[in-house]
């Protein structure tokens, strides 16, 4: 896992890509935890759309 550049005021979270492909969940599954090779974070000092859109955040328990 690697956000570069990440400080107390560069902790917002623009994008992320998990084994060099965007990824626009706010969440991982436990079956891509197990799978994934890479989780990288690109940080900025201010908020964004990542993570806002329908179906970002995790899905309801059941």
């Amino acid at each position: 896992m690697t956000a570069p550049g990440a400080s107390d005021s560069r902790r917002c979270i623009p994008s992320a890509r998990v084994d060099g492909s965007r990824y626009d969940r706010t969440y991982l599954t436990p079956n891509t935890l197990r799978e994934v090779r890479s989780l990288a974070f690109t940080v900025g000092a201010g908020p964004s759309g990542w993570g806002t859109a329908a179906g970002a955040g995790p899905p309801p328990r059941a």
